[in-house]
């Protein structure tokens, strides 16, 4: 890797930390606030799954590794119906499993 891939990374990852943090104080944090597939979605189905391991290690937020990971985090990376992850119908089917996790979450909490 050389200086500029370099650079450009911890641009992504500083770019992407100001996202998060204008969200956050905006109060834009819950599936409520956000359409599926927008970055605010991806960004709120982040902080309730954490992809990364806290020190900016992860993939990036959105890419299809990290969709991957999503797919892993709830459990059903497997699952016959999952739609491809370019899609809409991705996005939808990971919404209502996401929601269903946190409300399960929520109760259980």
């Amino acid at each position: 890797m050389d200086i500029n891939d370099l650079s450009e990374k911890i641009g992504a990852i500083c770019a992407h930390l100001i996202l998060v943090l204008g969200l956050t104080l905006a109060g834009a944090n819950s599936y409520a606030d956000a359409p599926a597939c927008s970055e605010q979605w991806n960004i709120a189905l982040e902080k309730q799954l954490a992809t990364s391991d806290g020190q900016g290690h992860g993939p990036d937020i959105g890419s299809d590794e990290w969709k991957s990971v999503i797919e892993k985090k709830l459990g059903i990376n497997t699952s016959p119906e999952l739609p491809k992850r370019n899609t809409q119908a991705w996005c939808q089917f990971i919404d209502q499993r996401a929601r269903s996790k946190n409300s399960v979450s929520a109760k259980t909490a």
